[in-house]
């Protein structure tokens, strides 16, 4: 017979949080390999065909921040849990303070990012798919040719009628691509035919290129793809990261009212482990999106 009294013990607040984060595990699993199968089939391996880092303000140096800060919320995080397991209460309780305020920075970093995506325009749906380098890409989204195009035009008339009287060369471009804009292709002098949506891409890149100080917006390769999977996947790692705060407020606020017992810390070790694993999925992220 077992011997019961010797047999290994797990207590069940942390196995049950183990089973919930192996499901957790496997649906970023899915959410991850879902980006490489998509992307690779997008691009045909082709980098050319994937929006840069340029294109999509996505700023490596902010990513790196975010991360750093993470990773400071957990080992305060871990040092809470140390601190309570040896009746250093109010450590404990000045160590959670931390990482919530370090939890708040990484979200408020976040919201400015989310707010510079809006500003650009790269929102899923409204971004003007270009076709690349080998034309494989020929079309824009309805909706997101609609908007992009009504919106360089808007930019373009801005921008024209504070610059009404000069002559200089970006201006003039300027007025000829708002005249395609509105009037469609032009050939032997005349207007026949509004712009393909690959035509007004092409026309609105080739612009940029030569006068990147105009204030239109690209049209991007897999924009939208690209977009879709940036605020699908920084979206539900901030509800993870949200969900962790209210369990860190939880802890925080039963060591404020001298709630806290060195005898029951499972939920703190459960919180922090929970907290590890929004940090570990960050780790995954903070590549994806920022350095490939």
């Amino acid at each position: 017979m077992i011997d019961t009294a010797q047999a290994p013990s797990f207590e069940s607040p942390k196995l049950a949080m183990w089973l919930f984060l192996g499901t957790e595990i496997m649906f970023f699993c899915g959410l991850f390999s879902a980006y490489y199968v998509l992307r690779a089939g997008a691009t045909g391996g082709n980098p050319a065909l994937w929006p840069t880092r340029e294109q999509t303000h996505v700023l490596p140096l902010v990513g790196l921040i975010n991360t750093l800060i993470l990773l400071s919320s957990s080992v305060g995080l871990s040092l809470a849990l140390s601190q309570l397991q040896n009746g250093q209460l109010s450590g404990c309780v000045r160590s959670l303070a931390l990482s919530l305020l370090l939890g708040l920075a990484f979200l408020g970093i976040k919201a400015w990012e989310y707010s510079e995506k809006f500003h650009h325009g790269l929102i899923p749906g409204q971004i003007a798919e270009a076709p690349g380098p080998d034309a494989r890409r020929e079309r824009l989204l309805v909706r997101g040719q609609r908007v992009w195009l009504d919106r360089q035009r808007g930019a373009l008339e801005s921008y024209l009628a504070q610059h009404e009287k000069s002559t200089a060369p970006e201006v003039v471009d300027a007025k000829e691509f708002l005249a395609l804009l509105r009037d469609g292709k032009k050939e032997n002098g005349d207007y026949i035919r509004p712009l393909t949506p690959a035509e007004a891409a092409e026309g609105a890149n080739a612009l940029l290129e030569k006068h990147p100080e105009l204030p239109i917006r690209p049209a991007l390769p897999n924009g939208n793809l690209w977009a879709s999977f940036y605020f699908t996947m920084t979206g539900i790692h901030a509800l993870h990261l949200i969900a962790g705060l209210v369990l860190i407020t939880l802890v925080l606020l039963r060591g404020l009212f001298g709630a806290l017992d060195p005898n029951r810390s499972d939920f703190l070790a459960n919180t922090a482990l929970y907290w590890h694993f929004v940090d570990l999925v960050w780790l995954f992220l903070f590549p994806l999106i920022y350095l490939l």
